[in-house]
């Protein structure tokens, strides 16, 4: 998997999913061998806003991927998210 910027909920849970289907596994296969439910896979790539971060972090894992964080190019807020206010747009 290359590097991916991901700024919304909905585009980490797409990136993780394709990762799982580039290794040829089911949300069940996944879950067996990783001691996580199908439906807590599912949960998180469908409706990752609604997923606790320890999973993320144990899904993550079971993928083989990681989380990078690092500086935003341009100016900091959070006027590229779907969240962003009309103040925080207006700097």
């Amino acid at each position: 998997m290359s590097p991916s910027t991901v700024r919304t909920p909905q585009q980490l849970a797409q990136l993780l999913q394709q990762q799982r289907r580039k290794l040829g596994l089911t949300q069940d296969d996944l879950g067996k061998s990783f001691g996580l439910l199908p439906k807590t896979i599912s949960l998180l790539e469908n409706h990752a806003e609604r997923s606790k971060i320890s999973t993320l972090f144990r899904l993550c894992a079971a993928l083989g991927v990681e989380i990078v964080i690092q500086e935003k190019v341009g100016k900091p807020g959070l006027q590229d998210g779907p969240t962003a206010t009309h103040a925080e747009t207006e700097w």
